[in-house]
């Protein structure tokens, strides 16, 4: 696996105003770290891949993959208007960006793409099961299909009323649903967290981690593991699938937004 150390994007010439449901770059909330960090966990899976970015949005996320090294990267979305504004800003060599319905199939070859991304999607279709045997199908051999949801279960989430959603999936829904398509497939979770990190002499975190939560008035309880959690991630093939790259997103411009919206509000 390729180890990638860096990658960026120059910022896009025309900016698109946040209208709560298509994450933007320039949105200064926990949300951009959530969707930036599934990109970036993907980075190292992608180099010299061919790579199918479902329900690609603005376009930066599959930009992002490009840039790190991917040998081709096609984004879908049904919005026809950010298609065009996506081929425009972010289109260039072996990055294109085309309009397609999730719901209905993708006119695509089969078995054309190593690398499948589908983030925050499926929650958004009734036809789940049809849905995922479109994308067995245009993901070759040995190709790795990484899918994330929002878990139905979450703390929270009956208090939430999201119109785009269709249907919701608990991870144990969600583990079945990708199991009856996919031979082999590994669960990760995230969720946005701010804090203190510790890590190794070398900068990394260590495999002895704890996760420390705050329970109470200096009341901390050590999970040992990411509890609670927001999403669930998986990564799924015909073949047993290589682990994606977990771990910590720092961004301090968002944090600092953070703390700014909140002094704000204090006053």
């Amino acid at each position: 696996m390729v180890d990638i150390k860096k990658v960026s994007l120059a910022p896009p010439r025309e900016k698109i105003e946040f209208t709560g449901e298509r994450c933007t770059p320039w949105i200064t909330t926990g949300l951009l770290s959530e969707h930036l960090h599934r990109y970036l966990s993907v980075l190292e899976l992608v180099e010299g891949k061919t790579v199918l970015d479902i329900a690609c949005g603005e376009g930066y996320g599959a930009a992002l993959m490009r840039n790190a090294g991917a040998s081709s990267v096609l984004g879908i979305d049904i919005d026809q208007e950010i298609i065009v504004r996506a081929n425009r800003i972010y289109g260039r060599e072996e990055l294109s960006f085309a309009c397609g319905d999730i719901r209905e199939d993708l006119n695509i070859p089969s078995k054309k793409f190593d690398v499948i991304t589908c983030f925050e999607t499926i929650e958004h279709i009734d036809a789940q099961d049809a849905f995922m045997a479109e994308l067995a199908r245009v993901l070759a051999p040995g190709g790795t299909l990484i899918i994330s949801t929002p878990d139905a279960k979450r703390p929270g989430a009956e208090n939430e009323n999201n119109p785009f959603h269709e249907k919701e999936l608990s991870i144990e829904e969600f583990q079945d649903l990708v199991g009856r398509h996919f031979a082999y497939s590994e669960m990760n979770y995230q969720r946005f967290v701010c804090g203190s990190v510790m890590s190794g002499p070398d900068g990394a975190i260590t495999p002895n981690q704890s996760f420390w939560e705050r329970n109470g008035f200096l009341a901390y309880e050590n999970t040992r593991g990411l509890q609670h959690q927001k999403f669930a991630i998986i990564s799924a093939s015909d073949r047993p699938v290589s682990a994606l790259s977990t771990g910590l997103l720092h961004d301090g411009h968002i944090l600092a937004s953070l703390r700014t919206a909140l002094r704000a509000a204090t006053e």
